[in-house]
């Protein structure tokens, strides 16, 4: 009788919810071991990103703008 009570409990601890339950206790548990960075690095990193991506769009800009003139000289548009 005390076998059978036993699985039984053992059935329950293995079904669905209590698989997710446990799955996402231990996303925090992980989430509590993370070092996060401090707040003037995020910044600084950000500022760095976005520097980089304003370059690549300005170049890009240039970029398509000469050869739309250069287009437009072979097609006798100019």
């Amino acid at each position: 009788m005390a076998k059978q009570a036993s699985e039984q409990k053992a059935k329950k601890g293995n079904g669905f919810f209590a698989r997710a339950g446990r799955w996402i206790k231990s996303i925090f548990i992980e989430l509590k071991k993370v070092t996060w960075p401090k707040m003037n690095t995020v910044v600084k990193q950000l500022l760095v990103v976005l520097g980089v991506t304003v370059a690549f769009l300005i170049l890009l800009i240039g970029v398509d703008s000469l050869l739309g003139l250069v287009f437009d000289w072979f097609t006798g548009v100019l």
